[in-house]
């Protein structure tokens, strides 16, 4: 156990910990800026999806089919092949595709279209819930 220890002492003996912190910081700032901005677009796109749906309040088929094709490549895309296509419109928007800001557009395009999808099945089944209810509720 000791030699464990003392072989673990000298690997970690050269590491620059200012650098690992700032690393550290750098990956929280990447996890919160993407997931704010897929909250921001993959709510509206699940609702969007939920209430454009078959038998809803605004049943639209075509923006329901067109933005479910959407949705279902993007989930579908492999985040590598992802993060290579959108280096010109990432370079566009954030002016770099490196660090923080380079970063965030590919995150949050490969996860908004997840999030999306999971905000329109819970959206689903919480009206099917609801409707259930409503039913128990009246005929007792």
């Amino acid at each position: 156990m000791d030699a464990l220890l003392t072989q673990l002492s000298e690997l970690l003996h050269n590491v620059d910990w200012l650098e690992v912190g700032q690393a550290l910081l750098d990956t929280l700032a990447m996890l919160g800026l993407s997931l704010g901005f897929t909250v921001l677009i993959g709510l509206p796109l699940g609702l969007v999806l939920f209430l454009t749906g078959r038998k809803q309040l605004h049943a639209r088929a075509t923006i329901y089919r067109t933005l479910s094709v959407a949705i279902n490549i993007l989930r579908s895309l492999p985040f590598v092949i992802l993060l290579i296509v959108m280096v010109p419109l990432t370079a566009f928007l954030t002016g770099t595709t490196l660090g923080i800001a380079g970063a965030v557009p590919p995150l949050v395009a490969g996860t908004a279209p997840f999030f999306a999808r999971l905000r329109m099945v819970s959206a689903s089944f919480t009206a099917t819930l609801a409707v259930r209810r409503a039913a128990v509720f009246t005929t007792s």
